[in-house]
């Protein structure tokens, strides 16, 4: 097994910069073999950070894991799921807790998180619940998903722990991170910012989401770092400070391909070149940051 680069927080807490993410995983029962092979697959080439959550699937791709992962020594994995946005009572959070890790057949959570923010639900009854978690050893980490700007500094008054995480849609064509100003909030009180979706390929194939102009930028710094489209778009990300990311592909070439993105890094000066020839082509990822 290889290693995947890490980033560390000033707080101490480190985490692969590439994941891989299971949505739809093992939900259809024709596919379930080759999803088995494409996670260990993945694993076996280095990555060690999986992302699940109750709501794939409705609880199946958690069970699916529990027999991908069945060969691997879980001291080597980082293992985080989330919370439903209807599980933010503080005992709906810790029974759902319980059904990740009974579905899994972990002990414990490296990170659990919520889902995305439940206004209906304060949330200061939310974190108390994830820090009940942590103090119990069932999870060791907090994190939050889809937490626009002003709802992570609501949540990290809210917690006794530290937040480590966000998990957002957010790559070179979704731009809500910025525009909502939560990734330069995360960046400035140690949180790392976890792009959802990072490659969008249907902006580099042609017709949908951008410009021909952003098109060409990104083919053009291809050409010059000797990189594919989808190297460049993922390296943007993994360039700026403390941004890691999830892909989720169960094609062999297009994992190697994502894999390509580590081990070097554009310069300060195509970062915002590329970022300028994006300019918030959509300025809301699918799901809104509340």
């Amino acid at each position: 097994m290889s290693t995947i680069p890490r980033k560390t927080l000033a707080n101490g807490f480190s985490m692969p910069v590439l994941g891989l993410g299971t949505f739809r995983f093992g939900e259809r029962p024709e596919e379930r073999e080759s999803d088995i092979r494409a996670t260990r697959s993945a694993i076996d080439a280095g990555i060690s950070h999986l992302d699940t959550a109750e709501l794939y699937g409705d609880g199946t791709t958690e069970s699916f894991l529990r027999e991908a992962i069945a060969p691997y020594d879980r001291k080597q994995l980082f293992i985080a799921s989330k919370a439903s946005t209807g599980h933010a009572r503080p005992e709906d959070v810790i029974a759902a807790c319980h059904g990740s890790l009974d579905r899994m057949g972990l002990d414990y959570l490296d990170l659990y998180m919520p889902h995305n923010r439940n206004l209906d639900v304060p949330l200061n009854e939310t974190m108390s619940a994830f820090d009940q978690l942590i103090s119990e050893g069932l999870i060791r980490n907090l994190g939050l998903s889809n937490f626009g700007s002003a709802s992570l500094d609501a949540a990290r008054c809210a917690a006794g722990h530290p937040i480590v995480v966000n998990q957002v849609h957010y790559n070179l064509a979704v731009r809500a991170p910025e525009t909502d100003g939560l990734l330069a909030n995360c960046q400035t009180s140690d949180v790392l910012p976890n792009a959802w979706r990072p490659v969008m390929r249907s902006y580099l194939g042609g017709g949908t989401i951008v410009d021909d102009n952003a098109r060409s930028a990104v083919v053009t710094m291809a050409d010059k770092y000797k990189k594919s489209p989808i190297q460049i778009s993922l390296n943007w990300l993994l360039s700026q400070h403390n941004v890691i990311a999830l892909v989720k592909t169960s094609n062999d070439v297009h994992f190697r391909e994502n894999l390509g993105a580590l081990g070097w890094s554009l310069s300060n000066e195509d970062i915002e070149l590329l970022r300028i020839s994006f300019p918030s082509q959509r300025v809301h990822g699918d799901v809104p940051l509340l």
